[in-house]
């Protein structure tokens, strides 16, 4: 059977009973009168679209494999089981008084496929016909002579076809498990093949993996100074004991010589007392004395030699505890990374698996309405989005449902598709917000600030990494840095995080396990807390004004910040050292983010410019201008080919991220002349 709908609101239109064959074509002439039907024998029929009354049929001769119709006539297009398309006209019924008229003959006939046509798509502006066949070709025929324009291999038996609405872009699906694109001058754009979803996964954990060696990489680095330093403070410790020893052993000599000298001290004494003029005597009492003194001053020597050399061995000893339970603690970490890597590596290779796996043939293509993307469906895959411009991946398309096996697009820009289940959708795909909810002034009355739960301005905001939280920062100037985390699915408060700062929060980031958060304020601190518990962990201390923007390396080992003193600084995340400071901007730094999970900066500034750095060792290795003023945020895809940035000119700018050059500008929208700014 067949079922027409309503597109404009979804409610079924007639069912029409219309054959106990398979029916292998469906479609509604021009007029929206009429709905001509093609059976597998080759019969065709027409029906009334209101009543589903049958109106005319004829046979053609031949069994039929696809239909489609062209306005000018209007003709039917019809590939028939001998490899021939042939144009008909419409079936109609005899005119009132008449008998049927004799089976009509075909208007003209396309010959050149070497098997049977699979799928035939008609392009009214350009006069032509595409049709993709078994024998793996595509072809664009002239409607008004047969003549053909384009024949393309598909390297495998052609399953659906479809082009942009002008014939300059042709796409083709095949039981190759691709699709593949050509424009107009017989010249292959590319390839377009895979699970969208599945290679998404399989590049996050690529970058989990690469993450995971940082860290397994980090943590044997630490391991080896754990016991370098294990080594050392037992060494030390070995020399304070021997130290000790010496000191010890130097303790009864310097006893022995003190308690001679004592003891000729005394005698001297002894002696004076009994002749007390006797300058000899004198002269003798003087020199013991001085003596004595010595050696109690050498006495007193060593014996502090000797407690110093014990407190020596006592911090050795403490020296060498800590260092070796940090020694356990970086064991710890390194085998808990080497596992980590480990999970990561056995992930990765099952998504890479899946991924390899997952090639199903697409059995439809359908062309969007501009030109400009390729919606492909096929059994046990998503509707992917694609360029068609450079045949590469846009988007996956998630749909109530079974998944689609039959995708077609309209002309005011959405999607049809039918499920295995029979269900058919129509689906609008463009970006459309709708505002669920704010937080800050209480509902009925949100233009009362006062009632915020924000004490001023809100300057900073940040999604974690699995889209729970939102982190806000703000503060009042000079008084307060705010920072609150909410929950997302019911915009209740999560955490406050009290003092934060002294002066407004300016840039927030999450880490990227979504353990930690960074922030960088007008007060001139970095700081690290915990998100768990809001505790705080660290304070990077160094820039001389405003912190304006903040980053976490993917490993987490690494932070960046950029501030109004027209620096970068780089970070220990663990220590708080100071790693390099870049200063090679003239204005203020506004923004700075780690580029994938490499150790490469990408960095806004009021100069105009965005800028490439090296974190290892402050390199500029490229510059994107173009800027008309302050930029106030950049990013850059994970491998650098691309690079955008927005500013204080209204404008997003997109780059080539391997050469500098602008590849686009979106200019901020001109107001209407009726229109008047409001502050």
């Amino acid at each position: 059977e067949v079922r027409v709908w309503n597109l404009t609101n979804g409610t079924p239109g007639v069912t029409i009973p219309a054959s106990d064959q398979k029916i292998v074509g469906a479609i509604i002439t021009p007029d929206g009168s009429q709905l001509v039907t093609a059976e597998e024998s080759g019969r065709l029929r027409t029906w009334n679209v209101e009543t589903a009354q049958q109106i005319a049929e004829f046979d053609t001769g031949s069994p039929a494999t696809a239909l489609a119709i062209r306005a000018k006539g209007p003709e039917l297009l019809v590939a028939h089981g001998d490899n021939i398309i042939r144009a008909w006209s419409v079936p109609a019924a005899p005119a009132e008084g008449q008998t049927a008229a004799e089976p009509p003959k075909p208007i003209r006939e396309f010959k050149g496929h070497g098997q049977p046509v699979t799928s035939l798509h008609v392009v009214e502006e350009k006069n032509e016909l595409i049709s993709g066949a078994k024998d793996n070709t595509v072809r664009i025929w002239n409607l008004d002579n047969a003549g053909q324009a384009f024949s393309q291999s598909m390297d495998a038996a052609v399953t659906d076809i479809s082009s942009s609405s002008d014939g300059q872009w042709i796409v083709a699906a095949g039981e190759n498990q691709f699709v593949r694109v050509w424009n107009r001058n017989n010249q292959k754009i590319g390839d377009i093949k895979g699970n969208l979803a599945l290679a998404r996964d399989v590049i996050r954990k690529t970058d989990d993996v690469e993450v995971a060696k940082q860290r397994f990489q980090n943590a044997d680095a630490a391991l080896k100074a754990a016991e370098a330093d294990v080594k050392q403070r037992e060494e030390s410790l070995t020399k304070a004991k021997e130290e000790l020893d010496k000191a010890e052993k130097a303790l009864p000599e310097a006893q022995k010589k003190y308690d001679e000298a004592k003891a000729k001290d005394d005698e001297a004494a002894k002696n004076l007392e009994a002749k007390a003029d006797d300058a000899a005597l004198k002269k003798a009492k003087e020199d013991s004395a001085k003596a004595l003194d010595t050696e109690n001053q050498n006495l007193m020597k060593a014996k502090d030699a000797v407690a110093s050399a014990k407190r020596a061995v006592q911090l050795s000893e403490q020296s060498v505890e800590i260092a070796k339970k940090n020694l356990d603690d970086r064991t710890k970490q390194k085998t808990d990374a080497e596992a980590a890597q480990k999970a990561a590596e056995e992930a990765l290779k099952a998504a890479q698996d899946q991924s390899n796996q997952s090639g199903r043939v697409v059995q439809s293509v359908a062309v969007s309405a501009d030109g400009t993307l390729a919606y492909t469906a096929g059994a046990d895959q998503p509707v992917q989005v694609w360029s068609v411009q450079t045949a590469n991946p846009v988007e996956v398309i998630s749909l109530p449902g079974e998944v689609p096996l039959r995708v077609a697009t309209t002309s005011t820009g959405s999607v049809l598709t039918v499920d295995a289940a029979g269900k058919v959708a129509l689906s609008d795909l463009s970006p459309r917000w709708s505002l669920v909810a704010t937080i800050g002034p209480p509902t009925d009355s949100p233009l009362d600030v006062s009632k915020s739960e924000f004490e001023d301005r809100i300057t900073a905001l940040a999604f974690s990494p699995d889209g729970s939280l939102l982190a806000t920062g703000g503060g009042e100037p000079s008084r307060s840095g705010e920072l609150i985390l909410w929950n997302v699915s019911d915009r209740t408060k999560a955490r406050e995080i009290s003092d934060a700062h002294s002066d407004t929060v300016l840039d927030i980031e999450f880490s990227r396990d979504g353990t930690q958060i960074v922030t960088g304020a007008a007060d001139k601190f970095v700081k690290l807390f915990n998100v768990s518990d809001g505790a705080f962990v660290r304070s990077y201390e160094g820039h001389t004004d405003h912190v304006l923007g903040v980053a976490f390396k993917a490993d987490g080992s690494s932070l960046a910040s950029a501030g109004s003193d027209m620096a970068i600084k780089v970070w220990n995340t663990e220590t708080g050292e100071q790693r390099r400071t870049i200063s090679n901007y003239s204005k203020q730094v506004t923004s700075v983010n780690f580029i994938g999970t490499s150790d490469n900066l990408i960095s806004g500034s009021g100069d105009k410019t965005v800028k490439f750095h090296r974190a290892a060792n402050g390199q500029n290795y490229r510059s994107f201008g173009g800027a008309q003023d302050f930029v106030y945020d950049s990013l850059a895809t994970r491998d650098e080919s691309l690079v955008i940035a927005a500013g204080e000119d209204g404008a997003v700018r997109v780059w080539n991220g391997t050469n500098g050059q602008v590849i686009a500008t979106f200019e901020a929208p001109v107001p209407a002349a009726t229109e008047t700014a409001q502050k």
